[in-house]
This record gives C-alpha cells, structure tokens and sequence, in this order.
C-alpha cells in the first residue's frame, strides 16, 4: 500500500495562515502559539494514523483548533475559531 503524504502540502500553508491570524489577534494566549498547535498536531498524527484517519483533515484542524483563543480567553471559543477558519478553508 502507498502512503498518502498530501497532508504535507498542507503544513507549511497552515503555519502561514497561523501568523497571519497571530497578527491580527487582540491578545495571543501564550498557551496557544504555534508550539501549542504543533504538539496537538504531532499527537494527533500518532493517534490517526493508528485510526487509519485522513490526515490531510486532522492536520487542518489541529492547525485551526484554536484561531478564537486569541480573540476570547474562555473555553468557549470553539465557534469563534470554526469561523475564522473558514477563510482558510
């Protein structure tokens, strides 16, 4: 079987639409920086590729999880954040 890499392409598109979103943000939590998202990434990777997941979707949305903690310091950013992913998307 041939592994499907294309979640690769993705990453280098996804740190730029992070920075861009880090410059516009009000206040970055220093919890949720690029470290954050690359951690949750790498561990997210591990756990689909045991799951046999598609990868190009779960690197999207460990890049994109938490855009709305930037702009709102409460555990209820999830819809903030789904919509300023949609842009990227």
């Amino acid at each position: 079987m041939v592994e499907n890499k294309s979640w690769q392409l993705w990453i280098p598109i996804l740190e730029q639409e992070l920075e861009k979103e880090m410059e516009k943000t009000p206040a970055i939590s220093d919890a949720h920086k690029a470290d954050h998202v690359q951690r949750v990434w790498r561990r997210s990777r591990k756990i689909g590729e045991g799951l046999g997941a598609d990868l190009e979707i779960l690197v999207v949305a460990a890049y994109l999880h938490d855009l709305g903690r930037h702009h709102v310091q409460d555990k209820a950013h999830g819809a903030l954040s789904a919509d300023l992913a949609k842009p990227v998307l």
